[in-house]
C-alpha cells in the first residue's frame, strides 16, 4: 500500500496534482483535436479499421473518423453522454463483444478500450478502439474521465 493512500494530500501536493492533470488534459486535447491514430472495430463485426479519433475544438464530442473518407464521421459521441470506458487491462474480457476479443492479437488486448454512451433518449451505444500504446491508453482513460466530469458539470457553458 503506498503512503499517499493512507493520508490526505497536502495543499502543495493537491496543487501539483492539479497542475499535472491540467497539463495532461491540455496536451491530450491539443493532439486529439488534430486526430490520434487508433484501430476501430465496427459494432457487430470483427472488422478492424485503421483510423483516427478526434475531439472537437469545444471539447464536446469524441469523433471516430471514417477510414475511407476522413471528412466523414463513423461515430459521434457526446463526451457528456459517456457512461463508462472499459479497458481490457482493467476490466478483463467479459465486458467486451466476443467477436472483438477473438479478433485481437495479444499485443492489442492491453490497448483495447470500449466507450459506452447514451443518446438523448437514453439508448446505449458502444464502440471499441485500440490505442497505439499502453501509455496513450492510460492517457486516454485519465483525460476522458476528466473531460466527462467537466462536460457533465458544465452543460452548455462553452
Amino acid at each position: 500500500m503506498n503512503q499517499r493512500s493512507t493520508r490526505s494530500l497536502t495543499p502543495e501536493e493537491k496543487e501539483a496534482e492539479k497542475v499535472r492533470l491540467q497539463g495532461l488534459v491540455n496536451n491530450f486535447a491539443k493532439k486529439a483535436v488534430r486526430g490520434c491514430p487508433c484501430v476501430y472495430f465496427k459494432e457487430g463485426t470483427a472488422t478492424r479499421f485503421e483510423t483516427q479519433y478526434r475531439i472537437d475544438k469545444s471539447l464536446e464530442y469524441l469523433i471516430l473518423v471514417n477510414p475511407q473518407e476522413p471528412g466523414v464521421t463513423e461515430v459521434t459521441c457526446p463526451i457528456a453522454a459517456i457512461q463508462d470506458i472499459y479497458s481490457m487491462a482493467e476490466d478483463g474480457t467479459s465486458c467486451f463483444p466476443p467477436e472483438v476479443v477473438t479478433a485481437l492479437g495479444a499485443e492489442d488486448r492491453e490497448r483495447l478500450l470500449m466507450i459506452v454512451f447514451s443518446d438523448a433518449d437514453g439508448k446505449l451505444f458502444r464502440f471499441c478502439l485500440v490505442e497505439e500504446t499502453t501509455e496513450s491508453r492510460d492517457t486516454f482513460l485519465e483525460c476522458m474521465r476528466i473531460l466527462c466530469i467537466y462536460a457533465q458539470s458544465n452543460p452548455g457553458e462553452r
